[in-house]
Parts: C-alpha cells; structure tokens; sequence
C-alpha cells in the first residue's frame, strides 16, 4: 500500500490524480487543502470512492505529522489571467509551498516528492519545441509581470537539482486537458467550450498555434513511474503521443459539436503568459523511466470533452 499526499487537492490536475488513485487498491491518499467543504463537495458529486480507510482529508496545517511514500505537490494558480494578476505573489505562493515540502523530504528521506512544474520555465517565447538543450534567458533589467511565473518554478527546479541525494521530480506541464478543467479560464480549451455550451460563435485569428494535450492517464503513468523508482532526482517533461493545432482543434469541434469560428484578425489573442506559437517539448527523458504515452492531444481532446459538452 502506498501512502500518497496530494498537496493543493481542489486544484485542475489534483482532481485528476485524486480520480484515478481512489480507484487504486493499492493506495492510500491524503488531500491537503485550504477549501475542505470545496474539496468534499468534489469528492461527492464525481463518484469519487469515499472510504475513510483510503481518503483521509486535511487541511495544510496538519501536514508534516506523518510519512508517506509520495507527496505530490498540487499547490498554484492554473489560469494564465490569475497568475498575471497576481504579480509577484506567485513568487510567494510557490516558494512557501516547496518549503513546507522540501522540509518534510528532508524529515522523510526515503519519501519521493513530486512537483508539479511547468513548460514555462524554458522562457516566454516558443516559436520552436522545447528540447534538451534548449537555454532560457531572462532581461535581468527589464523584468515583467509575465518573468514572476516562470522565476517561480524555475528557482523551484534548481533548488531541487541542488538536493541531488534526495527523491524529488519535476514534472513540466506544457497543456493539461479533462473533464475537470474551470472554464473560467482563459485557455483556447474553455473559450472553445463554452462557445458551444452557450452556442455562440468563436471567435479567433488565423494565426496557427501547438499545444501537447496530455491525458490524465498518461500524467497517472509517469508518476507511477516516478514513485516505483524509489531513487530519483531530476526534471521530466510531459509529452502526449503526439500535439495538436488550433486548426486541428477547430475542425473537430466544427464537424462534431457545430461550433461556428470567424476569424477576426485584429485581434491579439497571444497568451497573456508570453508567447506561445508551439508550446510543447520533444524532451523524451521521461522514456529513459519506461513511460510511452498512449494518448494523442486530439485524442485527449476529444475523450475528455465530452464529459464537459
């Protein structure tokens, strides 16, 4: 039995890890979060398996007072809107968070700790994939709001390498896509959605972008890969079988669901993160571990949106 903390449990990607190991005999799960009536609530209405002997909910401050065999660190803003409004408080959020987690590796050795990191961290313009080699640069004397995310994760991920004899993986999150994602969000995914929902037209430019889709199943896979290896210290990208264009998301969408697109290009609709014309990597250190996604992100795209439609 595997004892796991998921720390940010009310979070995107959180709810999925929480969906797919309560389904697992073999492990036994922690959810810390601020918003425990919230995080019932998701429990509740998602069919979740509520066993007290498998579930066990907290809030953050009783974290640290047991071991476990993973903990998964959850915790951060996932909308791009957000994470620009809050300025350098992300710097904040992410650095009380990743101490509260690397005090506890270090209290619990043989533990693994699992970030959730992001793609971001290799610079705000993607105009080619990310790969092994790629360098991020960073204007020391013109720092912006769109720098405060990415320094963020960044000075997570060197700290980490600086432990090199203790558990700890960072995984980068290029796009995450499931039925559970807020669409309130500013991502192409929500807009799209909801365009349907509310039968309206999207609107959008004819500018092409690239996104790599990643599975809740796949995202599942690598980390429990990364929990079976016991001794690991290192940062891995996450890579579907294979990205997705806008035009190849709109086609299916357009065929399928009827949603109406016009192109209006006068408008900007560049990621308020940076920009982002192909935001995925072909980094396949992951493989060295044993994992092969099986998804596609359009096959992504459409498995888990038709939860939300």
């Amino acid at each position: 039995m595997n004892k796991i903390a998921i720390l940010g449990a009310t979070g995107h990607i959180a709810k999925n890890l929480i969906n797919a190991f309560s389904r697992d005999s073999d492990k036994e799960l922690y959810l810390f979060a601020r918003n425990i009536p919230k995080l019932q609530d998701f429990i509740q209405k998602n069919d979740i398996p509520d066993d007290p002997d498998s579930i066990t909910v907290r809030l953050f401050d009783e974290f640290g007072e047991e071991s476990f065999d993973a903990i998964i660190n959850c915790v951060g803003k996932g909308n791009p809107k957000e994470i620009l409004e809050m300025g350098p408080e992300i710097l904040f959020l992410t650095e009380n968070f990743d101490k509260l987690c690397m005090e506890y590796i270090k209290k619990y050795s043989e533990a693994i700790y699992i970030n959730c990191s992001s793609g971001g961290v290799y610079g705000l313009d993607f105009e080619d994939p990310a790969t092994n080699e790629t360098v991020t640069t960073i204007n020391v004397n013109h720092i912006s709001r769109q720098d405060f995310y990415r320094v963020a994760k960044l000075n997570a991920e060197v700290k980490h390498r600086g432990y090199p004899n203790y558990n700890i993986v960072d995984l980068r999150i290029f796009a995450f896509f499931s039925r559970f994602q807020d669409l309130t969000t500013t991502f192409i995914t929500s807009n799209l959605i909801n365009a349907i929902k509310e039968k309206r037209e999207f609107v959008t430019n004819s500018n092409e972008i690239v996104r790599d889709y990643i599975h809740p199943k796949d995202l599942v896979s690598l980390i429990d890969l990364c929990i079976k290896q016991k001794k690991l210290n290192d940062a891995l990208d996450l890579y579907s079988l294979g990205p997705c264009s806008k035009s190849e998301l709109l086609d299916y969408f357009v065929k399928n669901y009827g949603l109406k697109v016009s192109i209006d290009n006068e408008k900007n609709f560049n990621s308020i993160t940076g920009k982002k014309s192909l935001y995925y990597s072909i980094n396949k250190k992951a493989a060295s571990l044993g994992y092969t996604p099986k998804f596609s992100s359009i096959q992504t795209i459409v498995e888990e949106s038709k939860y939300l439609l």
